[in-house]
């Protein structure tokens, strides 16, 4: 039965959007730009339409879930550039969420044939990886502060 309205097919819609606009986020974070500053907040803004753009046009097509990405990186690279700063990182955590980003990667491929994966775990493995993407990056890019305090900062 439908939860709030939403079938499964919508929830799964929804997930992509906000899975997409979270990986989307995370990268435009190793800029290290101001916080909090109308420059970030305009950045963050636009990566979001971005996402709700391509999945509204084609939810399935896995060029409108790696498109924004590449935009992502792109407008990372463009904002290094810009200010003309190269950011400082934690090599250790770095390194961590550069693996788990290729553990991501290979269970996000393994999971998209749902035959295969019947149980969802390369699905599931996706998930967790992406938290542990998320957990390394974060730290990776604060590196002389403990999380708690750069939660705060938000």
């Amino acid at each position: 039965p439908p939860f709030l309205g939403y079938n499964h097919g919508r929830w799964h819609h929804m997930d992509n959007v906000f899975a997409i606009t979270a990986l989307l986020l995370n990268i435009a974070n190793f800029a290290q730009g101001p916080r909090p500053s109308a420059f970030r907040e305009l950045r963050n803004s636009l990566a979001t339409a971005v996402v709700v753009c391509f999945q509204v046009a084609a939810p399935w097509n896995l060029l409108h879930s790696i498109l924004p990405l590449v935009f992502g990186v792109f407008l990372l690279l463009l904002e290094l550039i810009y200010r003309r700063r190269c950011p400082s990182f934690g090599k250790n955590d770095m390194f961590k969420a550069f693996l788990s980003s290729c553990s991501a990667a290979i269970c996000f491929y393994k999971g998209l044939d749902e035959s295969k994966d019947y149980l969802r775990l390369w699905h599931g493995g996706w998930h967790i990886f992406v938290g542990a993407v998320t957990y390394f990056s974060v730290k990776c890019q604060n590196p002389h502060e403990k999380l708690s305090d750069v939660a705060a900062k938000d």
